[in-house]
């Protein structure tokens, strides 16, 4: 299960920074689909996995370094206790419903996109 989530993690965050690009070359286009792009990459959960501490653990998932004196793996945890090393209350299972609740927002977002 961990791997699933490392995978399913590294896999949304790049998507949005992918979304996060194109928006910001749209200027001040306010079209239905960008404004629902804009509420998907305002809201919390997208907010979290896209911020530096974000990257930090999706740099992690993919098995570079941890090299923050300020993580300190907790091998009695899932995922090595990394998710609450980097979002204070935050658990494994709150970040596997985040990612697969952005993950279901952005997908239906992205199928139904209308100018």
């Amino acid at each position: 299960r961990d791997a699933v989530l490392r995978a399913q993690t590294v896999t949304l965050i790049h998507s949005l920074t992918a979304l996060q690009r194109i928006a910001s070359m749209t200027g001040t286009t306010s079209s239905p689909g960008l404004i629902r792009l804009g509420e998907l990459l305002d809201s919390p959960p997208v907010s979290r996995l896209t911020s530096p501490m974000g990257l930090l653990v999706r740099n992690r998932f993919v098995h570079y370094e941890m090299n923050d004196p300020r993580i300190l793996p907790d091998l009695t945890k899932p995922l090595c206790g990394l998710v609450q090393q980097v979002f204070p209350g935050q658990t494994w299972q709150s970040l596997s419903r985040d990612v697969t609740d952005v993950t279901e927002r952005a997908a239906n977002l992205i199928s139904h996109w209308s100018p």
